[in-house]
């Protein structure tokens, strides 16, 4: 299991190792599990809205009803390869109103959610490591920045730096304030509309990977501590609470209103806990 996705009491996730799209009940997952897309070609990040699941994989990006497709998901794109023929990079996948969200091959692309014929639409030269949106905005981290962009008028004249000099920025979350990431060692907060310096909620952390928020709190997993973390939107006098010990390699976390999940990349196992 890598990423993860919850909405109306059900949870999403890749399984890069049997290329599976898969999903259950929050409530009793065990139970419940079904396999929506089989074959698919190292699937990894993956995001939900009302209708359907998207999910970033191999050389391009797919999607699949959330009730199910008959195991026939849509490509949206897909087999896109680069000069020398080897499979396009991805990671990171977002939506919006009516248009999907991926990086691919060094630049962002765009997509409109019943495809585009294998022509996506470069939206911005620069690329992006992981990405999610709110009602108005597309953000992104690219390694070294976080950025804003307007969802439907998405390019490099509109895209908006909120904060620099955050090398190996991984992952962002929003909430109607901030915007939070992981970089380096730490995880930071920036308000929406930018900022010269980040607030640094947590520092010293050995691996912190994917970043999540309920406006309340901020949680992330550590992919190398084995560990998954939060920390009061305002701060925690840089003493995060550790939720959970031992998780081998945790990676993808999501939030509903009662609980926070996650993906075990060496387990591959999904796991829930009460707030």
């Amino acid at each position: 299991a890598y990423d993860i996705a919850v909405g109306g009491g059900e949870a999403y996730w890749p399984n890069q190792n049997s290329g599976e799209i898969v999903k259950c009940t929050t409530s009793n997952c065990a139970g419940t599990i079904t396999v929506l897309a089989s074959g698919r070609p190292s699937p990894e990040d993956i995001v939900i809205d009302d209708t359907n699941v998207y999910w970033s994989e191999q050389g391009g990006a797919a999607f699949c009803a959330r009730a199910g497709c008959g195991g026939h998901p849509t490509a949206l794109v897909s087999g896109m390869t680069t000069a020398d023929g080897g499979a396009l990079d991805y990671d990171g996948i977002a939506v919006g109103p009516s248009l999907i969200y991926f990086p691919l091959g060094g630049s962002l692309r765009g997509c409109t959610k019943t495809g585009c014929g294998n022509s996506p639409s470069t939206l911005t030269v620069a690329n992006a490591d992981d990405l999610t949106s709110d009602a108005n905005n597309l953000y992104g981290a690219d390694g070294d920045d976080i950025f804003a962009c307007p969802l439907g008028n998405c390019s490099d004249a509109t895209r908006v730096q909120l904060v620099s000099n955050v090398s190996g920025s991984e992952s962002v979350a929003v909430d109607t304030i901030n915007v939070y990431f992981s970089y380096g060692g730490a995880v930071g907060s920036c308000p929406l509309t930018g900022c010269a310096t980040p607030t640094v909620l947590a520092d010293n952390q050995t691996g912190p990977d994917d970043v999540a928020t309920d406006g309340v709190n901020v949680y992330w997993t550590d992919n190398s501590a084995d560990v998954v973390l939060r920390c009061a939107v305002g701060g925690c006098a840089d003493k995060p609470t550790v939720l959970a010990k031992d998780q081998h390699a945790p990676k993808g976390i999501a939030l509903d209103a009662n609980a926070v999940y996650w993906t075990q990349v060496s387990g591959d196992a999904i796991v829930r806990l009460a707030k």
